[in-house]
């Protein structure tokens, strides 16, 4: 969406079609078009996640899509 900046000089802003506002890119951030986008503010637009893997729940091995294609093995 960055270039939104470079492109355009007005930004009209839709959610769940509905019209919520057009206005000048002047004064506007990325953080204030996301929070017109979605309705409230948002702190981190990509926040941390932990991921701790678990026991392997499905595993396919030696399986063939295609004549032409290698056995693949995934885990």
């Amino acid at each position: 969406m960055e270039e939104i900046f470079q492109l355009c000089d007005e930004i009209t802003i839709l959610r769940d079609g509905q019209w919520i506002a057009t206005q000048p890119l002047e004064g506007l951030d990325m953080d204030k078009i996301i929070a017109m986008m979605v309705g409230r503010s948002l702190n981190q637009r990509f926040p941390d996640r932990e991921n701790t893997p678990g026991e392997v729940i499905l595993r396919a091995q030696s399986h063939l899509a295609a004549p032409a294609l290698h056995s693949r093995c995934l885990l």
